[in-house]
């Protein structure tokens, strides 16, 4: 099962391992009129269409049943169909396949009167919120007909007010998350050709799962981060508050002893450093002092997301103020460097995570191995022990692997010239910035493990062994559409997995 936000993703993705869109299209809408005419003998068929890519599915449908023995016609719901891909379908269409607008609902019932199958491709996964004109009307006269209702991919306004009442619904790839017998009739799974390294590796589709910042929103609607560490270690908290920011949140905070505050306040002017109270020598070690001013800032600044570790260092003492952190943190949190550590500790008191959905822990193989050890796990067991822990596991390495107690998938970009220090901390300070903004922890890890070693390739490319992580934060950046990515990747050759 996948959600609707994985469909554009896979679609981008398949794109990038060399299976355009066009074919995808063709392949579902010629899969939707199979179905049809393996049920039913040759007969008057109504496809309503939609302005988008559903809607060029059914038309492609509606080329392919007007070949064989159906008399075929096509209500366009818009007059028109807007993008590229249904634009070129609609040209495709025979000239004896009857074009209608939709004007009204009594119009609309005499062009479905007699007919023997409505098909819905209407909107598909495309609706959000309660459905509208012309729309609402034109699902509540279909769903009346008596003729065989059939969807594309998913019945427009699914588990809304108002849906397309299906009988049958054809759907590409994998059943959709939400689909029931009940709001679907009954589903069939068609194969699309979208490659099986499409789900299995990640890619530029990642970016389609980071949720938009709205367009009127506020200072922090994108987005909260508070990043717990520093003292004895001042580059690794700097480079994760930085990708932070470079991830798309809007305020990112940096909680550092008090000793450490004058060093790092103002590296990074769009960073707001945070000075805890300690009682540690120099004031550089986090401790009990920390605790309370942490929690403070936390629940200041909540909802957020916490990154705990980067340049803490391991004084027993500051593993045990981490320790707290995780116990008492319940919501969004990515745990990395000395972080680690702390974890280990708690993993061997039985302690887990309650939601793999917004926890992630990011291990290199000497971390990985120390947690494995922890909690009595192999290596080759990483979803077990992304269950056992209760969050999602960014393993990193020349194959970084992700995995949570569902799923598994793996990252190819990056290079043997990333093992430079500080890479790590970057891709921590994204993945808390992707949690921060709304994304699961699994979308989130993939996005920040694919943009990272894409940007870095971009960098060794120009600088080789030269490359810094300095280098990396100032060549990354996040387009609003996932095409800046997929370009990015076409050059670099990225596809050739």
């Amino acid at each position: 099962m996948i959600t609707f936000e994985d469909v554009k993703r896979l679609d981008i993705n398949s794109e990038f391992l060399g299976v355009p869109p066009e074919t995808l299209m063709e392949n579902a809408g010629r899969a939707v009129a199979e179905e049809i005419s393996s049920r039913c003998e040759g007969d008057r068929v109504v496809v309503l269409v939609g302005p988008g890519n559903n809607g060029g599915d059914g038309l492609v449908a509606a080329r392919y049943l007007s070949e064989g023995e159906f008399h075929t016609e096509v209500v366009l719901a818009r007059g028109e169909v807007k993008t590229p891909l249904s634009k070129a379908n609609l040209t495709r269409l025979p000239p004896h396949v009857k074009r209608h607008t939709y004007t009204s609902p009594e119009e609309l019932e005499k062009v479905l009167e007699g007919s023997s199958v409505v098909v819905d491709a209407l909107l598909g996964v495309g609706i959000r919120g309660e459905m509208r004109e012309p729309y609402k009307s034109i699902v509540e006269v279909a769903s009346r007909s008596e003729a065989l209702k059939v969807a594309v991919d998913v019945p427009t306004g699914m588990g809304k007010k108002v849906q397309f009442k299906a009988d049958l619904t054809v759907t590409f790839h994998d059943v959709k998350e939400g689909m029931t017998p009940s709001l679907c009739g009954e589903i069939v799974v068609k194969d699309i050709g979208i490659p099986p390294e499409a789900e299995i590796y990640t890619g530029p589709g990642e970016l389609a799962l980071l949720p938009p910042t709205p367009k009127e929103g506020h200072k922090g609607d994108g987005g909260v981060v508070l990043v717990v560490g520093g003292g004895p270690y001042t580059g690794a908290p700097v480079f994760s508050s930085t990708a932070a920011l470079k991830g798309g949140a809007d305020l990112v905070f940096l909680a550092v002893p008090e000793g450490a505050h004058s060093l790092l306040a103002g590296r990074v002017p769009e960073v707001i450093t945070i000075p805890l109270p300690t009682l540690s020598p120099g004031g550089l070690h986090l401790d009990m002092a920390s605790l309370s001013a942490i929690k403070r800032a936390a629940e200041r600044h909540s909802p957020g997301a916490i990154l705990v570790g980067p340049g803490a260092g391991r004084e027993p003492v500051t593993l045990e103020v981490m320790k707290r952190v995780m116990e008492w943190w319940d919501g969004a949190l990515t745990v990395d460097a000395d972080g680690i550590s702390a974890l280990c500790e708690l993993a061997t008191e039985g302690f887990s995570f309650s939601s793999p959905e917004r926890v992630v822990i990011t291990p290199h193989r000497g971390e990985y191995a120390r947690l494995t050890r922890a909690v009595g796990l192999e290596e080759a067991e990483v979803r077990r022990i992304s269950e056992r822990l209760g969050a999602t596991l960014l393993l990193k390495g020349p194959r970084d692997v992700i995995a949570s107690p569902e799923r598994m998938r793996y990252n190819l970009t990056g290079n043997q010239g990333m093992t430079v220090g500080g890479t790590g901390d970057i891709l921590s300070g994204l993945v808390v910035a992707f949690l921060s903004r709304g994304m699961r922890a699994f979308d989130a890890c993939s996005l920040a493990a694919f943009s990272i070693g894409l940007f870095g390739d971009e960098v060794f490319s120009k600088k080789g062994y030269s490359l810094l992580p300095t280098d990396i934060l100032e060549a990354y950046f996040l387009p609003e559409d996932p095409r800046g990515l997929f370009e990015l990747s076409v050059r670099l050759e990225r596809g050739r997995w």
